[in-house]
């Protein structure tokens, strides 16, 4: 129930927002405890510009050998900074860790991206956040780097 009304307010809220974007990622987890080898991943985004705020729902399949795992986030951001034509924003956001062999969990995270235009509408994206979770997901605790393009509407 908690789950359907965090939607259904996220969902109200976009539709009162300037600026509808979507994009594909994909991207690397490259200093997660469990082990020394890097895990693959990738994903959606669909989110909202409300002046220099933005909200956004990420999907994200990250691919481990044996136990791969669905990432359902929600993602607040700040533009911070515009250099040029590129806009640089703090992040923030909250994750539902769906493991397919390991116990699921939540966990939190911080970050950073960048966003430059390339066409009109089109933009290339570049993340890095810092993912913390509850002690039955710690393994998947570290720093994530993606890279991807979005399209506004």
């Amino acid at each position: 129930m908690k789950k359907l009304l965090v939607a259904a307010a996220i969902l109200a809220a976009f539709s009162s927002a300037q600026a509808v974007e979507v994009g594909v990622f994909a991207g690397e987890d490259v200093s997660h405890q469990d082990s020394a080898v890097n895990h693959s991943n990738f994903g959606a985004t669909a989110g909202e510009h409300f002046g220099p705020v933005s909200a956004s729902l990420e999907y994200a399949r990250l691919n481990q050998t044996g136990a791969n795992q669905n990432k359902y986030s929600v993602v607040a951001g700040y533009d911070v900074v515009k250099v040029g034509n590129i806009t640089v924003t703090g992040k923030v956001g909250a994750s539902y860790l769906d493991n397919e062999v390991a116990a699921d969990g939540y966990a939190g995270r911080v970050g950073v991206g960048a966003s430059v235009p390339l066409a009109s509408k089109v933009s290339g994206t570049v993340d890095f956040y810092h993912q913390v979770g509850q002690e039955r997901v710690k393994s998947f605790n570290g720093n994530t780097v993606t890279a991807g393009v979005k399209y506004s509407f």
